[in-house]
């Protein structure tokens, strides 16, 4: 064998051993992960000391007067806690923690956080990110009809209800198999009374909040909105399901 020959088997072998190396420590490291209760290492943490000081995870569906909760609960805003976070993140990085901590979610009337969601992107959100989105995709839907209508067709669907604001609340509050997994919903309509005993569960001081959930659609109660209701509620079909509301659902 050449000098050369050999020289490129060492070169070979060093470029090889740095790699091996990683898979070995990634292997072990996986081990320890798992023997901690955290099932993918990579994935950002989702948990913060607000969490833990808590014992208590507020799952911040959008649209759901979030931001009050967080307040009263954390004592901060929803961003400053993770923002909207589903409840699958924090049971896929820790199933030890997420069996231990009380969690919990408010939900909304499919069809009134719909309502409100429009209203709240047209106005232009709280972000840029909220702004472009909502220049891109509610151009000339100047209206909640004119939105609904729109959301009738399969192309608009999809390209519309990924939007974080649009997806269902079932999305947040499920694991990949659709079994909800939170412990505790709290609905807006009764948000006084069941906001209450859950901060006596996991004590903390209830506060009267007002939730920023109230949106008026200019015009929406001149006209008959029946006829939407039948396409909200294909929309969200998994929402109605296993959040148990109907078409009776107060309105704000």
């Amino acid at each position: 064998m050449s000098e050369q020959s050999q020289m490129d088997m060492r070169a070979a072998r060093d470029a090889a051993e740095p790699k091996l190396l990683h898979r070995l420590a990634r292997k072990i490291a996986k081990t320890v992960y798992r023997a901690a209760g955290i099932a993918r290492e990579l994935r950002t943490n989702p948990y913060c000391e607000s969490h833990h000081r808590m014992r208590c995870v507020y799952i911040h569906v959008p649209k759901t007067g979030g931001n009050a909760v967080t307040q009263m609960i954390y004592g901060l805003p929803s961003y400053s806690v993770g923002g909207h976070i589903p409840a699958r993140t924090f049971l896929e990085y820790s199933p030890s923690l997420f069996a231990n901590y009380f969690v919990f979610a408010t939900i909304r009337d499919p069809f009134e956080r719909l309502r409100s969601t429009f209203h709240f992107l047209k106005a232009g959100g709280l972000s840029q990110g909220d702004r472009r989105w909502a220049k891109k995709n509610l151009a000339g839907l100047d209206t909640f009809r004119d939105f609904v209508t729109a959301l009738d067709s399969e192309k608009a669907e999809t390209r519309l209800l990924g939007e974080v604001h649009l997806r269902p609340q079932s999305d947040y509050l499920c694991d990949a198999s659709g079994r909800l997994i939170v412990n505790r919903l709290v609905k807006v309509e009764n948000f006084q009374r069941e906001m209450r005993a859950v901060c006596e569960e996991i004590g903390a001081t209830f506060s009267d909040a007002r939730l920023n959930v109230t949106v008026c659609d200019t015009g929406w109660r001149d006209h008959s909105d029946s006829d939407l209701k039948p396409v909200v509620r294909r929309l969200y079909a998994k929402d109605y399901e296993i959040l148990n509301y109907d078409d009776s659902a107060a309105r704000f």
